[in-house]
């Protein structure tokens, strides 16, 4: 159902037809973006973690599908993130990839859940999990 709260910020969407006859909906966040605040949290490297993984024989990798759309918006943060479409304007509930902190703001969340566990570690948007045997990797 459309949305007609008031709001500063409308991103319009652009339509991309994809070669197997689908649509690829993509919204153009730049003016919205200038509204969003940047969180300042770097990202982790193979480099920051290398030391964690020093004897360890067994991976296992965990690739987030839609990573961010895990993270839900608060109602405040819903109006800046506004699209436009021909049937009106609609809001998103939980974080898109358009968003300029997306990234910072999920690997953090993701570091933050993850910390004190034992052999499990984010890189970007995903989960290594390893171990120097299999029954410590399990």
């Amino acid at each position: 159902m459309p949305d007609n709260d008031e709001t500063d910020w409308i991103s319009p969407v652009v339509i991309v037809p994809k070669q197997d006859e689908q649509i690829l909906l993509w919204v153009d966040m730049r003016a919205a973006n200038t509204a969003i605040k940047r969180v300042c949290h770097p990202i982790p490297i193979v480099r920051d973690n290398s030391l964690d993984l020093n004897g360890a024989k067994y991976f296992s990798k965990l690739d987030m599908l839609q990573a961010y759309h895990q993270l839900e918006l608060t109602p405040s943060s819903r109006k800046i993130i506004t699209l436009t479409t021909h049937a009106g304007l609609y809001r998103f509930q939980r974080v898109n990839y358009g968003a300029t902190s997306a990234a910072e703001i999920f690997r953090n969340t993701l570091q933050q859940l993850l910390h004190g566990i034992d052999g499990v570690r984010n890189f970007a948007e995903d989960i290594i999990i390893f171990g120097s045997n299999y029954e410590e990797h399990k």
